[in-house]
């Protein structure tokens, strides 16, 4: 993997560079930092499935956050960055049925929703929409001095028969 590797039980300040907006979320917490790089998201898949299944999270939690993460993870290096040699943060806090995922990422320009196209083989255009469908409810906040971090919060609970 393309960066470096933080993790800490109770700890949300442990990922330079990401506010304190869930302080008192997390049970575990666990940061990486990746290089702004198209063959990272794979990692960052990876990470998160890692992470997340040593934390005994529910099969179908991973895999919505996984997703999630990679949608997330795209945009924050598509993003035009302020600082184009700046990491892009990713931070997975965990409490017994929610995930929040915080992506981090130099640009100051809030994600937009765009409309897909209902044809053809364009693939930009539907990672929002993902998101939204998959989590409880997800948010984008500016950092002091550059950049933001957009916030995911997903449901791990399981489905009651």
């Amino acid at each position: 993997m393309s960066g470096d590797i933080g993790t800490a039980r109770t700890a949300p300040e442990a990922a330079p560079g990401l506010g304190p907006a869930l302080a008192s979320l997390p049970d575990s917490t666990s940061w990486v930092a990746l290089d702004p790089l198209p063959e990272v998201v794979a990692d960052a898949r990876s990470y998160t499935n890692s992470v997340l299944g040593a934390w005994n999270v529910p099969d179908d939690g991973i895999d919505n956050t996984v997703l999630v993460v990679s949608e997330l993870v795209t945009n924050a290096i598509q993003a035009p960055a302020a600082h184009p040699a700046a990491k892009v943060w990713l931070r997975l806090s965990h409490r017994p049925g929610q995930v929040c995922v915080e992506v981090a990422d130099g640009s100051a320009g809030s994600p937009q929703r765009r409309r897909p196209e209902p044809v053809g083989d364009d693939e930009h255009g539907r990672g929002l929409l993902i998101v939204e469908l998959l989590c409880e409810r997800w948010d984008c906040y500016q950092l002091t001095g550059a950049g933001k971090v957009v916030i995911a919060m997903i449901s791990t609970r399981q489905a009651r028969p």
